[in-house]
């Protein structure tokens, strides 16, 4: 009995210690987002990027996606952070996506408590498809901003090269 007693807690000890690299955030991140892009004039839409600026002081990694790509009638725009170790995933939603068209559109997400590190970023937008996923790097130890830049091609984007 002693030792199944014994074993159960260092089964328990194992699932919590396994469990405590990993911190999961499901509240939105997201500080800022633009209208639909189209409406503005001169703007160039066959890219998506991240720009980001991290602040030393209070541990805040600010990221400003560009170009993400929304329903058009998207109701409230939303991310989550996964964060585990130096993995940082974020996923972009809408609330919902009530018209038959995609619009691109600017975000301004949050972190906070980062600290000072390398982390390699995954950015999950919804309307991607076969273009390639914003997925990149940041040493905070070398540089405090940065941008990461990937071309576009399909719907919503680069709609100039359909004319």
């Amino acid at each position: 009995m002693k030792k199944s007693a014994l074993f159960f807690l260092i089964g328990i000890f194992l699932f919590v210690a396994s469990c405590g690299d990993e911190e999961e955030n499901n509240n939105n991140i997201v500080t800022y987002n633009s209208e639909c892009l189209y409406m503005k004039d001169g703007s160039t839409d066959d890219y998506s990027a991240i720009n980001f600026q991290y602040y030393t002081q209070d541990k805040r990694l600010v990221f400003k996606h560009i170009n993400t790509a929304f329903n058009c009638c998207p109701g409230e725009l939303s991310a989550t952070v996964l964060r585990e170790g130096q993995l940082i995933s974020i996923s972009e939603s809408e609330e919902e996506g009530l018209c038959s068209c995609l619009c691109l559109y600017n975000l301004e997400m949050e972190l906070n408590n980062v600290a000072v590190g390398i982390y390699d970023i995954t950015i999950n937008e919804p309307y991607v498809h076969d273009d390639p996923t914003l997925r990149f790097q940041i040493n905070l130890n070398d540089s405090l901003q940065g941008t990461y830049r990937v071309p576009r091609e399909n719907y919503p984007w680069n709609l100039s090269g359909l004319e």
